[in-house]
């Protein structure tokens, strides 16, 4: 479990399925587990803070990524949560 103030370092492994083209990938931090309005770019809007973004085609196979995150010190009642957002093209 982690506290206020704690720094976080996460390792997160994305699967690509081989009948998918992701186009953008986000992950990031969210106080809900769905809800995601869509904003410039198809940017998540309810994501705070994202802690990475990848802008360009993602192929099938696996795709590894280190998140650092600081747990804010003062909040509010509630959980946090590891959240995804993405766009994709399916291959014909």
């Amino acid at each position: 479990m982690s506290g206020p103030g704690e720094k976080l370092q996460m390792k997160v492994a994305v699967s690509i399925l081989s009948h998918l083209r992701l186009t953008a990938l986000w992950l990031g931090i969210n106080t809900d587990t769905y809800g995601w309005g869509g904003g410039p770019n198809g940017q998540p809007t309810d994501m705070h803070p994202i802690l990475a973004h990848v802008d360009q085609q993602l192929l099938p196979g696996e795709h590894r990524f280190v998140l650092r995150w600081l747990v804010p010190g003062a909040r509010s009642s509630g959980s946090f949560f590891l959240v995804s957002a993405w766009s994709s093209h399916h291959s014909p």
